[in-house]
C-alpha cells in the first residue's frame, strides 16, 4: 500500500491543472461541437487523482474502472468556465501551449455557444502572434485533402519511427532518417482543420513524453507548423463566423457578429499590419455590422493607419489613407448606433494627431471641409 501511494503522490506532483481543463472540455463536447448534457467533470485535484491511479492500476495490469456520467446542469457555463481557465495558463509550457492552439481552433468554430467562440477567437490571435504567422506564410496546398485514411498511415509511420529515438541515448542513423523522413511527410499532407488538430493531439503527445531529447527537433518543428495551421485555418473560419444548426452542418444566419470582431482584432495581432489593411479596405462595404466597424475603429485609434506595403508610392499611400478616412467621417456623422460614431471621432482624433476632440458631428464636418480645401489645414475641432 505505502508503494502504491508513493506511486500516486508521484503522479499528482506530475500533473499540471490544464490536463482537468482539457478533460473537461472533451467531456463536454460531442465531436461535432454540440454540447453533452451528461459527462463527468473533474476538479484539478480529481483529475489528478484518477490520472494516478490509472496509471499505477495499468501498471499492475489492471483495468481501472470507468466512472458513470452524470447530469451536467450547466454545459455552456462550465465550457467557458473550462476555456478562460485553459487560455489563462502560462505559455512556458510547450504541451500546454498546444493545448491550447488544439482547443481553442477546435472551439472557434464547432462550439455552439457565440460567447466560447469569441474566447478562443481571441486567444489564437494571441498564439498567432506568438507563433508569428505573418512571417511564416503558408504553402499552397497540393493535391487532394489528406482524408482519415492518410492521417492515420502518416501517424503510424511516425509511431512507429520515434520508438528508437524516444529511448534517448546513441541514435543509429538510419532511425533518425527515417524519424526525420516520417515528419517531413505529414508536414508535407494537404491538410484540413480537423486532420491538423488530430495530429497536432498526436504529436504533443509524442513529444511531452520526451520534450528534453535533443533527437527530436524535427517533431518539435512539425508541431510548431501544426500549430500554425490549426490558427490559419480557425482564423479563416471565424472571419466568416458561422454556428452549428440543429439540422447538421453550419448556417451562417447562426454567426455571431461579436465573434467576427473578435477574428478581426485576432488575424491584426497574428498577421500585423497586411491583415489590418485587408479590414480596412472592407469598412465601407461592411459598414452596416456595428461589431465589424468598431473592432476596426478601435484598432485605429489604438494604433493609427497600418502601414500598406512597402513598395506603393507615397502619393498612392496618401490617396489610401485619405479614402479611409473619408470612411471614418461618414461613420463619424451618419452611423445610426451612437457608440460608433463616437469611436469613428476617436480613430479621426488618432490620425489627425490630436489628444482631445469634440464629440459634435458639425465639427468634425467643418474639420474635414477645412482638410479638403487646403493641403495643410489639418486642423482637428
Amino acid at each position: 500500500m505505502r508503494a502504491a501511494g508513493v506511486a500516486v503522490t508521484l503522479q499528482l506532483a506530475g500533473c499540471h491543472f490544464a490536463g482537468a481543463n482539457a478533460h473537461n472540455l472533451d467531456e463536454l463536447h460531442w465531436s461535432d461541437g454540440r454540447h453533452k448534457r451528461t459527462g463527468t467533470l473533474w476538479t484539478p485535484y480529481e483529475y489528478a487523482v484518477h490520472v494516478g491511479i490509472r496509471s499505477l492500476v495499468s501498471g499492475l495490469g489492471g483495468k481501472p474502472e470507468e466512472e458513470a456520467p452524470t447530469k451536467i446542469d450547466d454545459p455552456l457555463g462550465s465550457c467557458v468556465d473550462n476555456l478562460c481557465e485553459l487560455v489563462g495558463y502560462s505559455d512556458s509550457d510547450p504541451e500546454i501551449v498546444a493545448q491550447k492552439v488544439e482547443y481553442c481552433s477546435r472551439l472557434a468554430v464547432d462550439d455552439a455557444w457565440n460567447l466560447s467562440r469569441e474566447i478562443a477567437v481571441r486567444e489564437l490571435g494571441r498564439q498567432g502572434a506568438r507563433l508569428e504567422l505573418g512571417n511564416h506564410p503558408p504553402r499552397k496546398p497540393t493535391g487532394e485533402v489528406a482524408g482519415v485514411d492518410v492521417v492515420r498511415e502518416a501517424l503510424r509511420r511516425l509511431i512507429n519511427a520515434c520508438g528508437p529515438v524516444l529511448k534517448g541515448g546513441a541514435v543509429a542513423p538510419e532511425h533518425t532518417a527515417e524519424f526525420a523522413a516520417a515528419c517531413e511527410a505529414i508536414d508535407a499532407l494537404n491538410l484540413d482543420r480537423q486532420g491538423a488538430l488530430r495530429l497536432l493531439r498526436s504529436v504533443t503527445i509524442i513529444e511531452a513524453a520526451r520534450s528534453s531529447n535533443p533527437h527530436l527537433a524535427p517533431l518539435h518543428a512539425l508541431g510548431l507548423e501544426l500549430q500554425r495551421t490549426c490558427v490559419r485555418m480557425a482564423l479563416d473560419s471565424a472571419v466568416n463566423d458561422t454556428a452549428p444548426s440543429t439540422a447538421g452542418g453550419t448556417d451562417p444566419g447562426w454567426g455571431n457578429p461579436r465573434v467576427r470582431a473578435a477574428a478581426i482584432e485576432a488575424c491584426v495581432a497574428a498577421y500585423g499590419d497586411p491583415a489590418f489593411a485587408h479590414f480596412m479596405t472592407e469598412l465601407n462595404a461592411r459598414d452596416g455590422d456595428a461589431e465589424h466597424a468598431l473592432a476596426l475603429l478601435k484598432l485605429v485609434k489604438a494604433r493609427g493607419f497600418p502601414q500598406p506595403p512597402g513598395d506603393i508610392k507615397p502619393e498612392d499611400r496618401a490617396r489610401i489613407e485619405q479614402q479611409w478616412s473619408e470612411a471614418i467621417l461618414h461613420l463619424a456623422t451618419n452611423y445610426p448606433d451612437a457608440p460608433v460614431r463616437i469611436a469613428a471621432m476617436g480613430a479621426l482624433a488618432k490620425v489627425g494627431g490630436r489628444a482631445s476632440y469634440s464629440l459634435r458631428e458639425e465639427d468634425w464636418q467643418r474639420w474635414w471641409a477645412q482638410r479638403s480645401a487646403t493641403a495643410s489645414g489639418n486642423k482637428g475641432p
